[in-house]
């Protein structure tokens, strides 16, 4: 449950804000981006660069579809001074305005939460420790990036099981990162025109954890864009993979300098997110993939 999740996060000693040292730095005004992110004018070469970036960013686990927030953000960002905390969420609300989704008022429920810390290992280690239940439903490849990784950059998923018009699901618990896909094929529905299925995966809460050492050199709003963008999309972490496209979520694997990162969503992080959102949640993840690529392909004509 999400409630159980961010109550590990106020255990006392695991996150503390972070000493003034170790703040992380707004970038430079003049940084000098060297991905290409123009949008191809040949519709063929278009119609490739959108299927290569929705395949290299989605990543769906074993639940065998695309998960997405069902319903609006109630965002809390933890380990830095107030000062900055402007800057992350105005990144998030970035990201929300592209998918389409609502912010909370103040006062809510948290469901997204970014964390900065000075060592990623030793807070991941200190959450497991805590309450060790809570990740045992982690697929492996999952566990291996948040526990001992060393990224500059992890998060996790809570995706919850809903009906088809996004009501919940008596009996059903939580998936974590991901319903098996045994499971999620039982569900699926054959009608005269196509397969549906009896649920959806509603992405019902995240959270980033930001290494500030790890990341040192990364401009903040470089930082946050990408923590938003991986905050209303489950996203794979295969980093030389999305070093490939023009997305923000390449930065750690690209050879510029650390300062010239994307400080921004490119247009195509913005048709993804659209795109998402916008494409019918109850079909199995091929279907969904054919309907996002499309989508996206619209998106960032338009744009």
């Amino acid at each position: 449950m999400m409630k159980s999740m961010l109550g590990l996060l106020f255990l006392a000693g695991v996150v503390l804000p972070l000493p003034a040292t170790a703040q992380p730095q707004a970038g430079e005004a003049d940084g000098n981006d060297i991905v290409v992110t123009a949008v191809p004018t040949d519709p063929v070469r278009l119609r490739k660069a959108v299927a290569a970036f929705v395949g290299r960013v989605a990543q769906v686990a074993n639940q065998g579809q695309l998960s997405r927030r069902l319903e609006s953000f109630c965002p809390k960002v933890l380990g830095i001074e107030d000062i900055y905390q402007p800057m992350v969420l105005a990144k998030l609300r970035d990201a929300a305005k592209a998918a389409g989704i609502r912010e909370l008022p103040a006062g809510c429920k948290s469901n997204l939460v970014v964390i900065f810390t000075t060592n990623g290992d030793v807070l991941m280690k200190a959450l497991r420790s805590k309450r060790p239940g809570f990740f045992v439903n982690l697929e492996p490849v999952k566990t291996r990036e948040l526990f001992g990784s060393g990224r500059a950059v992890r998060w996790w998923y809570e995706n919850s099981p809903r009906g088809p018009n996004g009501q919940a699901v008596p009996g059903a618990t939580d998936m974590n990162v991901g319903a098996s896909a045994t499971e999620m094929n039982s569900m699926q529905v054959y009608t005269s025109s196509l397969i549906t299925t009896n649920i959806v995966v509603n992405l019902s809460g995240n959270v980033v954890v930001i290494d500030v050492a790890k990341a040192e050199g990364f401009p903040l709003d470089a930082i946050a864009s990408y923590a938003a963008m991986v905050s209303f999309a489950q996203v794979t972490a295969r980093d030389t993979a999305l070093a490939e496209i023009p997305s923000v979520l390449g930065m750690f694997a690209r050879p510029n300098p650390r300062k010239e990162a994307l400080r921004d969503l490119t247009a195509w992080d913005r048709a993804y997110l659209h795109g998402l959102y916008r494409i019918e949640p109850n079909r199995p993840f091929d279907t969904q993939r054919r309907r996002l690529t499309a989508k996206m392909r619209d998106a960032i004509v338009v744009e």
